[in-house]
């Protein structure tokens, strides 16, 4: 069964208010009690911003740019 984006990161956040809730843990037993990735998991908890909360990465030309 695959999960959509919004499934795994309300799933995500879960996970993250559960380490924050817990004087002891370990990121990869929360990441299996969630079903998550434990990398994904970490790079959350390290500060890193869901897909939807970052900027695109390409870059619009300017007009000048687009005439060269």
């Amino acid at each position: 069964m695959s999960s959509t984006y919004s499934d795994v990161e309300n799933q995500i956040l879960n996970a993250l208010a559960a380490i924050k809730e817990r004087d002891e843990y370990t990121i990869a037993a929360i990441a299996r009690e969630f079903g998550v990735s434990g990398t994904r998991l970490r790079k959350r908890w390290k500060g890193r911003p869901s897909k939807i909360g970052r900027r695109g990465g390409g870059k619009k030309l300017n007009e000048e740019q687009e005439l060269a």
